[in-house]
């Protein structure tokens, strides 16, 4: 501890009873007094949402908001207040305990980190406490006599009753390192969206993994809220297949009109051809004596009337097929 703070991380307990209801909650203070210049910091832990880094939310008493600062009586020190001290190892008797009664000019808003919070429970509840705290006109303080040099308090006390401690206009300029920070005086506005903080949404031909169809692989999943109905999504076997692929099945799928012509031109061939070999067999075959295997005659086709193959065929002129 040096010779210029009166106290330093100390934990204490503060208590005040105000309009909205009783606060009673611990926390940790710094106060420094130095050359006629004072500045008093109560802390609340938090945690940064990106990083999970500890960081420090301050409610910032100085001369500009704090009108007197007394010492009490230690018969004044709550019974619950020992007992927690004591259970922590802080003092063994309410004599070990220094009792600080502040009175404030304005409303103290809280200073904390330009950076999205995690919103715990025990964070949300340390804040918003601190802040109503800042909104008191008195509060106790409760701080164990070994974190606090008792003789430095006790000339800034007086020093303040005759109203000569200057203001230390930096002392916000060094929290946070020199980072950002910013003044709330509610508690949502540390868990409000802020949408100029809110990256944009990822657009499919530039999202990680999107191929340059704009088609990416987790396109391919059925959406949750298919899922939350009992919904599955059909998806194409097409869209598995390289842009390749999928052109070839395409070309293969819209076939022009003389293409499809020729296709049920040669189906019917096809049929012909089936039936004149059953034809052949009745006539040939011979239940009672036949007993050399039958050989089948693939039927002779000749140009006019191989339908597919000739490039000049016309079902209009061509002479009707006869079977052999």
């Amino acid at each position: 501890m040096t010779t210029l703070s009166i106290a330093s991380k100390a934990p204490v307990q503060i208590c005040v009873n105000s309009p909205d209801g009783s606060i009673s909650r611990q926390y940790h203070m710094d106060i420094s007094y130095d050359q006629d210049v004072f500045h008093c910091k109560l802390m609340a832990s938090a945690w940064s949402a990106d990083s999970d880094r500890k960081v420090f939310v301050y409610l910032i008493l100085d001369a500009t908001n704090v009108k007197a600062i007394r010492l009490q009586d230690n018969d004044e020190v709550p019974l619950d207040v020992t007992k927690e001290f004591i259970k922590q190892a802080r003092c063994t008797t309410a004599a070990d305990i220094v009792s600080l009664h502040l009175t404030l000019t304005q409303n103290v808003p809280l200073v904390v980190p330009d950076l999205a919070l995690q919103h715990k429970p025990i964070v949300v509840k340390d804040i918003d406490t601190l802040l109503r705290l800042g909104r008191c006109e008195t509060f106790d303080i409760y701080v164990p006599l070994a974190s606090i040099n008792h003789g430095r308090l006790s000339n800034l006390c007086e020093a303040l009753s005759h109203g000569v401690v200057k203001t230390g206009e930096r002392i916000i300029k060094t929290l946070y390192a020199g980072a950002g920070h910013k003044h709330v005086t509610h508690v949502n506005q540390l868990w409000s969206p802020d949408l100029t903080r809110c990256p944009p949404p990822s657009e499919p031909s530039t999202a990680p993994g999107a191929s340059n169809h704009g088609t990416s692989q987790t396109g391919l999943q059925p959406s949750t809220s298919s899922r939350a109905h009992g919904k599955r999504r059909a998806v194409s076997p097409a869209v598995h297949q390289t842009p390749s692929k999928r052109q070839e099945l395409m070309k293969k799928t819209f076939l022009e009109p003389w293409q499809l012509a020729f296709a049920a031109l040669n189906a019917e061939l096809t049929a012909l051809r089936e039936q004149v070999q059953q034809l052949q067999r009745a006539h040939n075959v011979d239940a009672g004596t036949q007993t050399d295997p039958v050989v089948e005659h693939e039927p002779e086709i000749t140009p006019e009337t191989n339908l597919v193959s000739s490039p000049v065929y016309s079902p209009v002129h061509s002479p009707a097929y006869q079977p052999v």
